[in-house]
């Protein structure tokens, strides 16, 4: 075996010498020429393998359907639904929520998206399911608790 510095690392050869370098712009992005109408979320026919979790400026996740263990929702009021995932929790807050809630339940809902005011115009149908917010917990990004004494 050569003694050079891919003799540590077998795969140097294929991962050549790159370097990356993150530009952050302090300029928003640039309008947009014409916004589109805002959908919370799909509902298939068929019933899906994987639910995608679109919030607002954060990465977008597809969770699968089987590790789905609960749903909980605050009943009639429908303005909160919480999947519980056995790596995790999604809680979302909006309003008309219990329509989703059915078509995850059934497990027909395609993705659930959180408004973006930059990319859709706001929604004039108030009896529309309409999502706010979309958090996202697990292990690794668990809300901090208080301590106490």
């Amino acid at each position: 075996m050569a003694s050079d510095d891919n003799s540590t690392d077998p795969l140097a050869k294929f991962r050549g010498n790159r370097s990356f370098e993150l530009v952050v712009s302090d300029t928003p992005p640039p309008p947009l020429a014409q916004k589109e109408a805002y959908v919370a979320y799909c509902k298939s026919s068929k019933r899906q393998l994987r639910l995608g979790v679109r919030p607002a400026l954060q990465a977008w996740s597809r969770l699968h359907y089987p590790h789905l263990l609960q749903i909980i929702e605050n009943g009639r009021w429908g303005t909160e639904l919480v999947l519980e995932y056995n790596f995790g929790v999604v809680v979302i807050s909006g309003r008309n929520l219990k329509e989703i809630a059915d078509a995850i339940d059934a497990e027909t809902c395609e993705f659930l998206e959180q408004y973006d005011p930059y990319y859709y115009d706001m929604p004039t149908d108030s009896t529309a399911p309409f999502i706010e917010r979309i958090e996202i917990y697990t292990e690794y990004n668990k809300p901090k608790t208080p301590k106490t004494e």
